[in-house]
């Protein structure tokens, strides 16, 4: 999962790789994704305004990073 981050980091930028937690939730699992922002690895926040708010986005932490690397 945060090599899959790491990927579009590559592709798009760290400022674009943020990804939507349920979306996250169908392709992985949902605890998988809870212990990684418990562990520090991933960070998110619910969006405000707009027409998704209410949703959470969820990055890749300098930490995550660092564990994402091989």
């Amino acid at each position: 999962m945060l090599s899959d981050f790491l990927t579009l980091e590559v592709y798009f930028g760290s400022e674009n790789a943020a990804l939507y937690f349920e979306e996250l939730a169908e392709k992985y699992e949902k605890t998988r994704i809870e212990k990684a922002i418990e562990k520090g690895d991933l960070k998110c926040r619910t969006i405000t305004f707009g027409p998704d708010r209410g949703r959470i986005l969820t990055w890749l932490t300098e930490q995550g990073r660092q564990n994402a690397t091989p």
